[in-house]
């Protein structure tokens, strides 16, 4: 998210401490609530742990493959970039094993937004490991067989792992909560009813 974005969430204003009587600055949450479909993420978060395993488990037994593509300067980037996809991916679905039924616009960031890029990062970063390692091997660079195509073949499994994943992410519908009347009166969607604006100290 963009600073602009970010600080356009907050509204800056000045309440009473009633401990000391002193003014103090709170930061008032201004922006949107969402609810995501319960169901839906609930089915797809262990296929997302198991696809975020079975990438994991790729990258490492790549790491320990000896092979001569690993060091090629068209190949080890785009090996190395699946780590960046691994820890947002991470960071995603630990977000979304902890998301309440209605978030704020920063959890939707953090969990929806963030798990869709790491996927697409992940689905990339393979594609391009596994074209950059068929180059490498069309080439005759190849050394030993079963290492070259050991490391190859994670490269495969991490792109339809990445694509599986971002089909996951996607399935999952969220939609931004009604927002409150100028009266102050909350406007309810069905059964769900927009939450109260969130005040945090600065």
């Amino acid at each position: 998210m963009r600073r602009k974005e970010l600080l356009g969430l907050f509204q800056t204003e000045y309440e009473t401490n009633p401990k000391t009587g002193r003014p103090r600055k709170v930061a008032r949450y201004i922006g949107g609530y969402y609810e995501a479909d319960r169901p839906a993420l609930r089915k797809a978060r262990p296929q997302l742990l198991a696809l975020w395993l079975t990438v994991s488990a790729a990258f490492l037994t790549a790491g320990l493959t000896v092979a001569k593509a690993q060091y090629c300067v068209y190949v080890l980037p785009f090996y190395a970039l699946t780590l960046l996809g691994l820890f947002n991916g991470a960071t995603a679905l630990f977000r979304a094993w902890r998301l309440t039924p209605q978030f704020d616009a920063l959890r939707n960031e953090e969990c929806f937004k963030t798990g869709t890029s790491a996927a697409w990062t992940v689905l990339l970063a393979g594609a391009l490991w596994a074209v950059g390692d068929i180059v490498f091997l069309l080439l005759g660079n190849g050394g030993d067989r079963v290492g070259e195509t050991t490391f190859l073949v994670c490269g495969g499994v991490t792109a339809a792992c990445g694509f599986l994943q971002t089909r996951l992410w996607r399935s999952v519908a969220v939609r931004k909560l009604p927002e409150k009347t100028e009266d102050g009166a909350e406007v309810s969607c069905g059964s769900v009813t927009a939450q109260p604006p969130t005040r945090r100290t600065i």
